[in-house]
């Protein structure tokens, strides 16, 4: 699969959308990179690979990232994911989202998220995830969604149009 054009900029309006504004998502959302070189985690134009402070606020009392923001992080990341290979932009709602905890990571590590869409269908879109920091696997999962016939965003569909 290959990204839709001009994918960095759909990708800074997505993270910065005001339907995020005062969600539990958004507060994480709002702080991705979008990385595009990385010799050692990318190697096909399928991947995406995001990085994410860790912030305090996300961890439990142990310190470490509480594993429902892990699955936040895992479902907000393959749905970027998916928007950055789908044509049509479609929006999409969660059927499985499925996570295995490796390692914890703590308040103040730097998280390289690496996604990948392994299919895309009329109906249903299949991705995994596996979280590193300082390329140590924390976490892997996978994600599908089902998605509708309408954009996510119509503004998105004209910035793949331009040159």
């Amino acid at each position: 699969m290959k990204a839709i054009n001009n994918f960095p900029q759909i990708f800074d309006k997505f993270v910065n959308h005001p339907s995020f504004v005062g969600t539990f998502a958004g507060n994480m959302i709002k702080q991705f990179k979008l990385v595009e070189n990385d010799s050692k985690l990318l190697h096909h134009p399928s991947q995406l690979l995001i990085s994410y402070k860790v912030p305090k606020e996300i961890c439990n009392f142990h310190q470490s990232v509480h594993g429902g923001a892990f699955a936040t992080l895992l479902d907000i990341s393959t749905t970027v994911a998916i928007l950055r290979v789908d044509k049509g932009l479609r929006k999409s709602v969660t059927t499985d989202l499925s996570q295995s905890n490796l390692k914890p990571a703590f308040a103040g590590d730097e998280l390289q998220i690496l996604c990948d869409v392994s299919r895309i269908g009329k109906n249903l879109a299949f991705s995994e995830c596996k979280m590193f920091v300082n390329y140590e696997p924390v976490l892997s999962g996978t994600h599908t969604k089902f998605m509708f016939a309408d954009p996510w965003d119509p503004e998105f569909l004209k910035i793949t149009q331009q040159n």
